[in-house]
């Protein structure tokens, strides 16, 4: 019969040690994450573990065999355990007890200033940035409350009701804000600091702002009057251009008739007052310039007044233009025939661009048909009126003298 197998008892001892580590460290896993509602060290559950492990194991060894050896595998882990978790357990419980110091440490970190006094300038509390604020608006440690409040404000660039506001060294601004609370019957005054110096610079950048709006009203103010003055001006001279056209037309029309003396030349004149009364009407009317930006009242004026109008190119049908245009046409043919006799009116007229600022243009020129010697046109009346009606809408004139006269008009295109 075999004999029975032996396994040394140091084998059988090291395979227990390495199970028992195995086991502490399961178990506290398993501890600190199913059991445990708070959190627990591991060195903690680790200590307890090891005291069971170790009563467990002097329990079997008590024979006194091995016991060096199990004192040093399980005493020395179980003292060293043992002052670590009595210091982790003291640390935590200083960590959560709530006292004076624990107090004054939350108040130091709070990002407002605070300070607490009662009347006579007691000082009861005040924290870090509260102090250092004091130090860098006076140069002194704050140690009495009433004091302080009347150094902030003396040093505040603005107060409203129980808030002054300072202006540090650094650029930045603080609010300093006083109230007063009750502690055990006694009045006890707080100042509290904020920092407001984004604030600030917002309010003052919106009240920049405003004063820009501000004079930009006035500026618009001022430029509505100006356009309301140039309307004004502008109207005037398009009264004074139609008033003059239309006297110089009847005085033409009447001188005409007069001199011819015969019967149909009197009709005719009669029917020249008849049209002049109902042009009279027309300029009396809401709209009187509607009656003249037709080119058929150039027409019927050029016939009245014996003359021909010739026309080239493709005239100006816009609103504008078109008004412009009628007026130099009437002003080029009252002048030719009140002061050139002339029978006969041509005009050519093109639409150009401006390569520079691509605006477009018509250019119209007009001529008449005298056979002498133009040396000097004096530019008034009509001619001077015409000027300021296309410069006023970006327009221009140039007067040509030679073998007659010839007018040449540039007008904005519309």
């Amino acid at each position: 019969m075999m004999g029975e197998m032996i396994i040394p008892r140091e084998l059988l001892f090291l395979l227990f040690v390495l199970c028992y580590y195995i086991a502490v460290v399961s178990g506290a896993f398993l501890i600190k994450s199913f059991w445990t509602k708070r959190s627990m060290s591991y060195r903690v559950i680790y200590f307890l573990l090891m005291i069971a492990a170790y009563s467990l194991i002097r329990f079997f060894t008590d024979d006194g065999e091995h016991v060096s050896f199990v004192l040093c595998m399980y005493g020395i882990p179980a003292l060293v355990g043992a002052f670590l978790t009595v210091r982790l357990i003291a640390k935590e419980y200083g960590d959560t007890r709530v006292g004076p110091e624990s107090v004054k440490e939350c108040v130091d970190r709070l990002p407002t200033g605070i300070c607490c006094y009662f009347e006579g300038g007691q000082v009861k509390l005040v924290n870090e940035l509260m102090s250092r604020l004091c130090i860098e608006l006076t140069g002194e440690r704050l140690s009495d409350g009433e004091w302080f409040d009347r150094s902030l404000k003396e040093l505040s660039i603005a107060e409203e009701d129980d808030t002054v506001l300072v202006r540090m060294g650094d650029g930045k601004y603080y609010s300093f804000r006083k109230q007063t609370a009750d502690l055990d019957g006694r009045p006890l005054k707080e100042i509290i600091a904020t920092d407001v110096t984004r604030e600030y610079r917002l309010t003052a950048e919106l009240k920049e702002k405003e004063e820009q709006v501000a004079a930009l009203n006035v500026r618009l103010k001022e430029l509505s009057e100006e356009s309301l003055k140039t309307a004004i001006e502008k109207e005037v001279l398009a009264a004074k251009v139609r008033v003059h056209d239309d006297l110089g037309r009847v005085i033409l029309l009447a001188r005409r008739c007069l001199n011819l003396k015969t019967d149909d030349n009197f009709l005719s004149l009669e029917k020249t007052a008849e049209e002049v009364r109902k042009q009279a009407i027309l300029m009396l009317s809401e709209s009187p310039d509607e009656w003249r930006r037709d080119y058929g009242y150039v027409f019927r004026t050029a016939k009245q007044l014996g003359m021909k109008l010739k026309v080239q190119g493709r005239i100006p049908q816009g609103e504008r233009s078109r008004r412009l245009a009628v007026s130099a046409l009437n002003c080029a043919i009252l002048n030719s025939a009140r002061h050139a006799g002339a029978d006969q009116i041509n005009v050519k007229c093109e639409k150009v661009r401006d390569e520079a600022t691509g605006t477009e243009f018509y250019e119209m020129s007009i001529s008449d048909n005298v056979n002498f010697q133009v040396e000097k046109v004096e530019e008034k009346g009509g001619l001077k009126s015409l000027r300021n009606e296309l410069e006023a809408e970006g327009g221009s004139l140039i007067i040509r003298v030679g073998q007659g006269v010839a007018l040449y008009a540039r007008m904005p295109a519309d």
